[in-house]
């Protein structure tokens, strides 16, 4: 019986060979045409990409401008402040509850907020997660035009710290992997929003673990693999952006530790076929870290320039809330933060998001920081009531006056007695135009490091950033990030 199979395939075998395939190809078929595969480096030509990592890689503390280096060390203690505003709030206690989970024997890197120690991926994740808490971190100038990574400073800054401080880096060593993160987020344009931001950290940390080119590239085209992104669904919680800008610092120094550690990816000249268009014309020159803003109030950054308005306008003719019928205000941007009126429950971030909420409550108040962001300030009637008489108007941008910018801003405040106030403002406080002073800097920053350190504490802190250049091992430095046990 075994031998009569055999011999039945055999049959059948031949038939199919001899018989019905030269039937398929006596049909009307054609074959499909193939090409030998070309040569990889036939594909890859253009080499700005190319030029950037030489840039970042080859960038000295020694090359920095004074001025690039006061800068970055503003930069760094305002996302410093801006981690400590977030570790203050219920989301922050979560965040280091999840980190504790990975701790292991060897754990060296600091969370700020946390009584424990983290490896340099979690504290990375856990502090990028808390700079995001608020919306308070810096900006990219026409990060909204150029498609550029908007807020580079709530992923550059964690990222550094703790790559710096995992490897025994020095202060000159962190400034420049900062510089060299800002040099890259405001160069690299038209870059996906869900990958964009992870590009920026790899760079940082790459950096700092002293990759040249070849690793650099690799670490670059690994993130993108790795990015988290923000394409899923809607998250239930009031902003699901702090949990991601957390996932994302994590991704990025996850990318580079398997670079380091042998991993490779694919042929490192893809790294020119990336997603972006990359500006190399100020290289050196124009640094992109000076064409930053820092926000003095925790709210979208659309808004700030009304509210500067808002506190100045009702210094200078001590207007109180109740004396005001209307306040109209015109932009030419960002009108996102007119499309609703909040109710009593509306949540914190919505809250940050409201320019009629955020005017009316630094009129009452005579300030606007995260206080005014409360449940109870949110639900205040006095607050409900003015925010009521707020009202924004759109002019187009193309119907501006020659040099104005698109963030011009005005409003008029009518009192009661039909008396009509009026002011126009070009820059918000905080932009490049208009920077904040030594003082500001110092008393916006020392406020937030006041939610989770002592006075005293603080105080060295904040000069400590200032001398930061002369610590040879950042480790002396990141002791004054620790609360006390």
């Amino acid at each position: 019986m075994k031998r009569k199979n055999i011999i039945m395939k055999s049959v059948l075998l031949a038939f199919f060979c001899f018989v019905l395939i030269p039937d398929i190809y006596s049909q009307d078929v054609t074959l499909v045409p193939t090409t030998k595969s070309k040569s990889n480096s036939d594909q890859f030509t253009d080499e700005s990409t190319t030029r950037m990592i030489d840039f970042v890689c080859n960038l000295r503390y020694e090359d920095l401008p004074e001025s690039t280096i006061k800068r970055a060390k503003d930069l760094i203690a305002n996302n410093l402040s801006c981690i400590a505003l977030g570790a203050g709030e219920p989301e922050g206690g979560m965040i280091r509850q999840y980190s504790r989970n990975f701790n292991g024997d060897e754990e060296n890197c600091t969370i700020l907020g946390a009584i424990y120690k983290a490896n340099t991926a979690m504290a990375a994740y856990a502090n990028a997660a808390q700079a995001q808490i608020w919306d308070a971190n810096d900006g990219s100038v026409g990060g909204e035009t150029r498609n550029i990574c908007a807020h580079p400073g709530r992923l550059i800054v964690p990222v550094a710290v703790a790559c710096a401080e995992s490897l025994g880096a020095s202060g000159r060593d962190l400034i420049t992997a900062v510089v060299a993160g800002y040099e890259f987020a405001g160069s690299a344009m038209n870059m996906p929003v869900s990958t964009r931001d992870l590009y920026v950290a790899a760079v940082v940390a790459g950096k700092l673990n002293d990759f040249d080119h070849a690793a650099m590239s690799q670490a670059l085209l690994l993130a993108g693999y790795l990015s988290p992104g923000r394409n899923g669904l809607a998250s239930p919680f009031a902003d699901e952006y702090w949990i991601s800008n957390g996932q994302i610092a994590r991704s990025a120094v996850e990318a580079v530790m398997l670079i380091k550690n042998g991993f490779q990816t694919v042929d490192i000249r893809t790294v020119n076929t990336m997603p972006w268009t990359m500006d190399c014309d100020k290289l050196g020159n124009q640094w992109q870290i000076l064409d930053t803003y820092i926000k003095p109030y925790p709210c979208c950054r659309n808004i700030h320039a009304a509210v500067d308005l808002a506190l100045l306008l009702s210094k200078q003719n001590n207007l109180r809330g109740s004396e005001i019928s209307r306040i109209d205000i015109t932009k030419s941007k960002g009108f996102y933060v007119g499309k609703e009126r909040l109710d009593a429950t509306s949540t914190r971030t919505r809250a940050q998001f409201n320019i009629y909420h955020c005017v009316a409550s630094a009129i009452l108040f005579g300030k606007l920081d995260q206080r005014d962001f409360s449940k109870a300030s949110i639900a205040n009637a006095e607050v409900r009531k003015l925010s009521d008489k707020v009202f924004l108007y759109q002019k187009p941008k193309e119907k501006l006056s020659p040099g104005l910018p698109s963030g011009y801003t005005t409003m008029v405040i009518t009192t009661n007695d039909g008396k009509r106030i009026e002011g126009a403002l070009k820059h918000a406080s905080g932009d490049p135009e208009s920077p904040l002073s030594v003082e500001e800097m110092r008393k916006l920053c020392m406020d937030r490091f006041r939610i989770l350190l002592s006075d005293k504490q603080s105080r060295r802190l904040y000069k400590a950033i200032q001398m930061l250049e002369g610590y040879d091992n950042i480790t002396e430095f990141t002791k004054l990030l620790s609360v006390a046990k």
